[in-house]
């Protein structure tokens, strides 16, 4: 078991180490990237695990869409990285793919809804490019050529309100096919499919951070937020998400609104803040 640690430090202004999130639905999932990357337990957070270390942060989120979107925000809500990484991680079903094919996401599709996400393709993802679509229950038949998988898309549309969208991405190991059914999963067995395929996710990590080097970084957020700070009057709380909000205009293209000039309706901080989070939840979040 990895040793457990208070508090996971991260760099308080960006910092140029690019912080990654990993996100994982298993435990059984996460153990071999837990001991890959040497993570430590952090027990001063609440409601989820995450384990992680000076620049790798990884939080199990349970299984399903609910919980997938509540885990990735909540990772989210405990890093102020610029330009993050984030990396969904995991096992998923195919009609053809043998169990084993580490997979990337070229396109994401929620079952239920018909929405669709493109992960942008400018890093170097390893696996086969493929269609993930994400369902509401297990999938025991395939009707499509398609990963079938249950997080993927509330991973995707949650992570890329954090961060530009070409830092987003989903590598999925195949476990189920016609030939290798759901319930013959052990917890050794996920484990092994994703420990087998450690080099790949090593591989996508680096690719990841590589490109998020090559983004422009903005050391100016602390003048961004003493500029807002002039006009509203700001909670503890309210400044944590306001540097966030900030951060996430800069990254998404969209610095022109980061002046109060824009915003000058906003009669109170909460107002700001609910607006500025409308205006980033309406942004196009593919290229």
């Amino acid at each position: 078991m990895p040793q457990e640690t208070t508090v996971l430090r991260t760099n308080p202004h960006g910092g140029r180490h690019h912080l990654t999130h990993l996100v994982v639905a298993l435990a059984t999932e996460a153990r071999p990237l837990i001991d890959h990357y040497r993570m430590v337990g952090c027990n001063d957070v609440r409601g989820f695990r995450v384990y992680g270390t000076e620049t790798q942060r990884l939080v199990v989120t349970g299984i399903g869409k609910v919980n997938a979107a509540a885990g990735t925000a909540y990772l989210a809500g405990i890093s102020s990285d610029a330009n993050p990484v984030w990396l969904n991680v995991g096992i998923a079903g195919h009609r053809n793919l043998a169990a084993g094919t580490g997979t990337h996401a070229t396109r994401i599709s929620d079952g239920a809804t018909g929405r669709n996400w493109y992960p942008s393709q400018v890093a170097s993802m390893p696996g086969v490019g493929v269609q993930v679509i994400t369902h509401d229950q297990p999938v025991t038949e395939y009707p499509l050529d398609c990963v079938c998988d249950m997080e993927a898309s509330a991973f995707f549309s949650t992570a890329v309100r954090f961060s530009t969208s070409e830092l987003v991405q989903c590598y999925k190991v195949i476990s189920d096919n016609p030939s290798n059914s759901i319930q013959q999963l052990t917890p050794k067995l996920v484990a092994s499919f994703i420990g087998d395929r450690l080099k790949d996710i090593d591989h996508a990590v680096e690719s990841l951070r590589d490109l998020a080097c090559d983004l422009p970084v903005h050391d100016d957020l602390q003048n961004d937020f003493a500029r807002f700070a002039d006009y509203w009057h700001f909670t503890v709380a309210q400044q944590t998400q306001l540097r966030n909000v900030l951060r996430r205009l800069r990254a998404r293209g969209a610095g022109h609104m980061v002046t109060p000039d824009n915003w000058q309706h906003c009669t109170t901080s909460r107002q700001l803040l609910v607006e500025i989070e409308s205006y980033l939840t309406a942004m196009p979040v593919s290229l």
